[in-house]
């Protein structure tokens, strides 16, 4: 007879004391404030992980007492891209408000208003400055499809801190979200599992740092850009109903926490001719017509379109700006419009 062998009381007891310790080590360091203040790498999956990066970046605003002027930008990669650099735009608007203004780039791949409804929510109260959201169509038709993709896989796609604005928008379209536990490590487990291994890479020197990803040379990715938005733009529809609605709760809700702020609706860098045909001109004068009734609904509020005069040149495909030039150019009619809009002394 084969024996079986059972391990002692004492050995059961010596496992359950290692594994209650990791676990309070775990939570002792996986939290949001000391996140906040490690360098940024630990969070990254790779060189181009906009969330890792958006992330780190909010969790560290979410502890700044509101000093001086400052601009956000929220945005997809599309707003991403045609942006020199947080430091050039800042530095822009700098010069032409005539004071100084911290600026800071939130902008990350397939952004929709559900994410700026989370960013901003992780604001502290009392902001004065101005706050631009990323508009087009394309994401518009985006907040249906994106919608679609959390109540069929359940995830909180991505970000690494829990928003109720943003779970309570969810919501609202039907989408159900993990109830939270008060437990920062189970409420964001969806981002930190995919970068379980991230602190190996860390620790052996190996986890390279932020490097934003820059579309390939003009035209590379244009035929794939054209089907890409062919597909996504057949939600516009559904998507105007939810975008829109949700634009206006994002702004209500962060202009009642703020001391001062003003509200830039920005439209994405756009190849003007093809992309207007693949939207089609029924989407696009219904998206202007919206675009421009959400504005005057609220005085605080204006349209504006740094990338009059881009060239076809300039971009990669219908949305991404892929030179110099043209990223400085989209950044200097971004400053200047920021700057037309600022709030007084």
């Amino acid at each position: 007879m084969t024996e079986v062998l059972r391990p002692s009381g004492s050995t059961l007891l010596g496992a359950l004391a290692v594994f209650l310790g990791w676990w309070a080590l775990l939570l002792g360091l996986v939290r949001p404030d000391v996140l906040a203040r490690v360098d940024e790498r630990w969070l990254l999956a790779g060189p181009d992980d906009d969330y890792g990066h958006l992330t780190h970046l909010v969790l560290q605003l979410q502890r700044v007492t509101w000093g001086s002027d400052t601009l956000l930008v929220l945005g997809p990669s599309s707003t991403r891209e045609g942006i020199t650099s947080a430091e050039a735009l800042g530095a822009e608007v700098t010069r032409r408000v005539g004071r100084p203004v911290a600026t800071y780039l939130l902008a990350a791949d397939a952004e929709t208003p559900f994410e700026y409804a989370a960013i901003l929510d992780a604001m502290p109260d009392g902001f004065r400055g101005v706050v631009v959201l990323g508009v087009s169509p394309s994401l518009v038709a985006r907040s249906h499809v994106e919608r679609v993709q959390r109540a069929t896989d359940r995830r909180d796609l991505a970000l690494g801190w829990r928003s109720a604005d943003r779970d309570a928008a969810l919501a609202r379209v039907g989408v159900a979200t993990p109830r939270p536990t008060g437990m920062y490590v189970l409420d964001v487990q969806d981002f930190l599992l995919p970068r379980a291994l991230v602190p190996i890479r860390v620790l052996a020197g190996r986890q390279p740092a932020y490097a934003p990803h820059r579309s390939p040379p003009p035209r590379t990715t244009l035929d794939a850009s054209i089907r890409n938005l062919g597909g996504k733009i057949s939600h516009y529809a559904e998507g105007k109903e939810i975008a829109f609605p949700l634009l206006w709760q994002v702004m209500e809700r962060f202009a009642a926490r703020s001391t001062d702020v003003r509200f830039v609706l920005c439209e994405q860098p756009e190849w003007r001719e093809l992309y207007a045909h693949t939207v089609g001109p029924e989407r696009m004068e219904s998206y202007r017509n919206h675009l421009e009734r959400l504005a005057e609904r609220r005085p605080d509020t204006v349209v504006l379109d740094p990338g009059v005069g881009l060239s076809t040149d300039d971009f990669a495909d219908l949305i991404h700006l892929a030179t110099d030039r043209g990223r400085e150019r989209y950044t200097d009619g971004l400053a200047r419009g920021v700057a037309e809009t600022w709030p007084g002394p």
